[in-house]
């Protein structure tokens, strides 16, 4: 594989090329396939999975009370990425007659769909071993976050451990933040496990980090329990993924359950 990617390795680093999709043809003719993706290939921006969303990744995190709120109290938690090699997963399974014709495929399409077979070939090999990998790593992997980890995984030059450690230490930073909260606003809050999911799919998908969301939080969170508390005796909030997507609704719905009884 080394000699047959020499061809790239020689050429693709001084072109607008971003990305190399190794499909069978390639393997069989590398040198007729670089002069084919040389000659017709224009400058693209670097394809991604998914485009950025939800209110979290799309929340100003310069400009706000929060932010500067949390300033004095908080530090961010994130760890570093690791640059580790991919190479413990094989996949002899993936099916690549669909993407092999590169004649008539556009280039972005034939990378979206090896990444789409790669992506569910590793969910399914996470899923088929979640219980195995939940107690090695002491993490529960539901559908949902082997889904998570699957796409860290085909996104990041990493392994698979590595690949759910990542994805293990968004969970404990997020769990974190309900201390940090506590001890910071003597406010009880606790994520439930949609909430937390959610969250990690904003850090995975848009690279957020615990600090961006505990100002976000805080902002949209703090006068509204801070109310509920004074004017109750409640002082422990349960936050489910509907209630970071619709904060305003939730604490209406709160304040006249607690308060206006």
């Amino acid at each position: 594989m080394e000699e047959i990617l020499i061809y790239f390795e020689e050429h693709l680093p001084s072109s607008d090329i971003k990305k190399l999709t190794v499909t069978p043809e390639l393997v069989e003719h590398p040198e007729a396939h670089l002069k084919k993706i040389m000659g017709s290939r224009k400058e693209r921006d670097i394809w991604k999975y998914s485009a950025p969303y939800g209110t979290y990744s799309s929340y100003n995190k310069s400009s706000d009370s929060g932010n500067h709120a949390i300033s004095q109290h908080y530090q961010d938690s994130d760890i570093n990425n690791s640059d580790i090699n991919n190479s413990d997963i094989d996949n002899p399974d993936i099916n690549n007659s669909d993407i092999n014709n590169s004649d008539t495929k556009d280039w972005d399409e034939i990378h979206r769909l090896a990444a789409e077979n790669e992506k569910q070939y590793i969910t399914e090999y996470i899923s088929n071993n979640w219980k195995n990998l939940s107690i090695r790593h002491g993490l529960t992997l539901s559908q949902y976050r082997c889904a998570l980890v699957a796409e860290y995984f085909c996104t990041h030059v990493t392994e698979l451990d590595n690949a759910i450690k990542k994805i293990k230490s968004y969970y404990e930073s997020i769990k974190k933040i309900e201390v940090d909260f506590y001890k910071s606003y003597d406010l009880n809050i606790v994520f439930e496990e949609d909430s937390v999911d959610f969250l990690i799919e904003e850090m995975v998908h848009n690279q957020i980090t615990s600090r961006d969301i505990m100002a976000k939080f805080y902002n949209d969170f703090y006068n509204g329990l801070n109310l509920v508390r004074n004017k109750s005796a409640k002082n422990r909030f349960f936050l489910s993924r509907r209630a970071l997507l619709e904060p305003e609704n939730f604490l209406s719905d709160l304040i006249k359950k607690e308060i206006s009884q």
